[in-house]
């Protein structure tokens, strides 16, 4: 479990500070949005999902095929 925290830059920690922090201020106002805003943004840093420099994805590698318009594929 120590390892997987080892791998998480600084802005994934930041998300989820802000993500519990928002969940709290919704516990104590009573708000229910805010839980669901907190929940979602702790997701985010959990499953390393969100907005950043590098665009909007994760780290999963996509495949060595092209897909043209007419349908064929050309694999490598």
């Amino acid at each position: 479990m120590i390892a997987y925290f080892k791998r998480w830059t600084f802005f994934r920690w930041v998300r989820l500070i802000m993500g519990i922090a928002i969940f709290i201020r919704g516990v104590s106002t009573g708000e229910y949005l805010l839980y669901l805003a907190g929940a979602f943004v702790t997701f985010m840093a959990f499953a390393n999902a969100g907005c950043g420099i590098e665009g909007c994805a994760t780290n999963v590698r996509l495949p060595k095929s092209k897909i043209y318009h007419d349908g064929n594929v050309d694999k490598k």
